[in-house]
């Protein structure tokens, strides 16, 4: 049976070949479908509305004179998306629990 961490791999890559298409062999997200992608799948993301950011990210994302994103230019603006929202959901706990995150191993 599938775990939920599975469901989330397959999901991303799934999503990635879902919104890219092949460019000289390669698969290649365009500036267009990847905004198109991070609107439908990701909504609330505040950094979505500031297009001067969403640029700024994509050219450092980017390898030199592709205009898109491949397979791991895409996993890596994931993870940092990941990362990010990690820290929003740290500082959220970090606030309900008075100042303290709890772990599984202080709530055990």
């Amino acid at each position: 049976m599938a775990t939920n961490l599975d469901k989330a791999l397959e999901t991303i890559i799934s999503t990635f070949h879902g919104y890219s298409r092949l460019q000289d062999g390669r698969r290649i997200i365009s500036p267009e479908d990847l905004e198109d992608l991070l609107h439908s799948h990701l909504p609330t993301l505040s950094l979505l509305r500031d297009r001067e950011k969403m640029n700024q990210l994509l050219q450092r994302l980017q390898k030199d004179g592709e205009t898109g994103l491949d397979f791991q230019a895409f996993y890596t603006l994931i993870v940092g998306l990941i990362f990010a929202c990690n820290e929003c959901y740290e500082d959220h706990v970090n606030k309900q629990n008075g100042g303290i995150t709890a772990s599984k191993d202080q709530t055990s």
